[in-house]
């Protein structure tokens, strides 16, 4: 699920052409994720590939999937939280600038 959630982050952000990886790379050379960030979608896709082909012989503990989560949070808070606080903040100083000015 937290690799479909990269993806579809991707997709939202009009990045539609290639497989998971090429879509990771892809938000990166937009700048809208950073290089550690980046490498923390590289670890879902790597999870959600694993999980996806059947490639684990273990079953997954529950501190995989926490940390799996927590680093797909990562790409979340980078391409839309992070933004947006940023967003807000500007908007609250122009305001009150123009309510001074």
């Amino acid at each position: 699920m937290a690799r479909a959630v990269v993806e579809a982050t991707a997709k939202d952000k009009k990045i539609v052409k290639g497989q998971i990886y090429d879509k990771v790379e892809s938000m990166y050379e937009m700048r809208l994720i950073r290089e550690h960030i980046r490498d923390a979608a590289h670890e879902v896709r790597h999870f959600g590939n694993d999980m996806a082909h059947g490639d684990f012989v273990n079953d997954v503990t529950e501190a995989e999937a926490e940390a799996t989560l927590e680093l797909m949070a990562e790409v979340l808070n980078e391409v839309y939280q992070s933004p947006r606080r940023v967003e807000k903040r500007r908007e609250a100083r122009l305001a009150k600038k123009d309510a001074v000015g």
